[in-house]
């Protein structure tokens, strides 16, 4: 959601990638800062604890972003709460997995979580960047028909888009309305990514506090 939202803030807030990059790194430092934390929070309150509240933070920045509009600028609170649930998730999973198992099988577990997470992570981006692109250009003729575009522009202008072409290549007097109508299109596709984001997280913060225990397996 993280890279979804860069999308966001470029093709609709119209922000410039390096003035997007600005915006995200504040946001990125946090995520390092709550992960350093995460390693106290779970000796004081344990695993299950610290996981369930990390799913519940990412789960909420989710929930957040489906209240995003093209004017609306809580997209960085989103972003901030999606990246300290990441934070406290990830130096948990790793816990929880290697005091899971036996000592001399410490490390595969340790391997076992980065592998895991190393798949997923594109595959988590490559499903949301499908759902965004399929649902803007789904989206995008009805929102052009509701801007008053001509149908034959109309249909031009989503092929354009599919390939990748930005708002400006439209007729001169139509960028303003086309640029909205890609804004309302991309926004509505992004609420749908960020639900199938928030249910995903709040099933893991379940799984955490039925499936978890916090003592070690060699105990």
């Amino acid at each position: 959601m993280a890279f979804a939202q860069v999308l966001y803030l470029e093709r609709v807030r119209h922000e410039s990638i390096l003035g997007a990059g600005l915006l995200l790194l504040p946001l990125m430092l946090s995520y390092v800062v709550v992960s350093y934390a995460a390693a106290r929070a779970v000796r004081r309150f344990g695993v299950k604890a610290t996981l369930g509240t990390g799913s519940l933070f990412a789960a909420a920045g989710a929930l957040l972003m489906i209240t995003q509009s093209p004017a609306a600028t809580s997209a960085v609170l989103a972003i901030l709460m999606m990246l300290c649930g990441a934070g406290l998730i990830l130096p948990s999973s790793t816990a929880v997995a290697v005091i899971s198992v036996p000592h001399a099988d410490g490390g595969m577990a340790s391997g076992t979580v980065n592998l895991f997470r190393q798949v997923a992570g594109p595959l988590g981006a490559s499903i949301t960047v499908t759902i965004l692109t399929s649902g803007l250009t789904s989206r995008l003729p009805s929102e052009l028909a509701e801007h008053g575009t001509p149908p034959a522009v109309a249909d031009r202008v989503t092929r354009a888009v599919s390939n990748g072409a930005p708002a400006s290549t439209a007729p001169a007097g139509l960028r303003e309305t086309v640029a909205a109508a890609i804004g309302e299109a991309f926004t509505a596709s992004l609420h749908l990514a960020a639900l199938i984001t928030a249910v995903g997280t709040l099933t893991a913060a379940a799984a955490a506090v039925v499936l978890i225990r916090n003592r070690p397996a060699h105990a």
